[in-house]
């Protein structure tokens, strides 16, 4: 018992140096710019030194505003793009090995797209190709390999991350879209 309290105690020390230390270092960033401050103002106007700050701010919230235009806007012209792939090899004849055989989906965001398969024989070779819409075919049925081809490219779906500010951009243009 009187060790686990030792180990306690010193594992709490530990802790207290690593927060002093972290203190520390912060401190000394504060001091720093405190000084590089102080030599800002020794060389001219402190009031202009901040008003060229403030200038220069200003023009950075500009610039970030139109990267975040920039961006929704390419986010919005990829999101079509054929983004999602699935393959699936396969032996279409028991016959036959070496996996020739294929079936490959290309879907965008919205589940959109083809899934072409091709089925190789001894004698001939057979290329499909059917549309795809919302992950389901349009006019005929989806084999099991398509399923999966599917499956495996809305597994591959990279999720893009954006910002709220650029999400409301988003939407605000694709609604004066929609009403004009």
């Amino acid at each position: 018992m009187l060790f686990f309290g030792f180990v306690v105690s010193i594992a709490l020390n530990v802790i207290v140096l690593i927060f002093l230390l972290l203190l520390f270092i912060r401190q000394r960033r504060v001091i720093n710019n405190i000084k590089i401050i102080g030599e800002k103002a020794a060389e001219g106007n402190l009031v202009h030194v901040i008003n060229s700050s403030y200038e220069s701010i200003i023009k950075l919230e500009d610039e970030i505003e139109q990267l975040n235009n920039y961006y929704s806007k390419l986010f919005r012209l990829t999101n079509n793009n054929l983004q999602n792939v699935g393959l699936i090899r396969y032996n279409a004849f028991q016959e036959m090995g070496g996996n020739l055989s294929f079936t490959l989906a290309l879907l965008n965001n919205q589940k959109d797209g083809i899934v072409l398969t091709s089925i190789n024989g001894r004698n001939d070779h057979r290329l499909y190709v059917k549309q795809i819409s919302a992950s389901v075919a349009k006019d005929q049925p989806l084999t099991e390999e398509e399923t999966q081809a599917i499956s495996e490219a809305l597994k591959s779906s990279r999720k893009i991350i954006k910002s709220k500010k650029v999400k409301k951009a988003a939407l605000a243009e694709d609604q004066k879209k929609v009403s004009s």
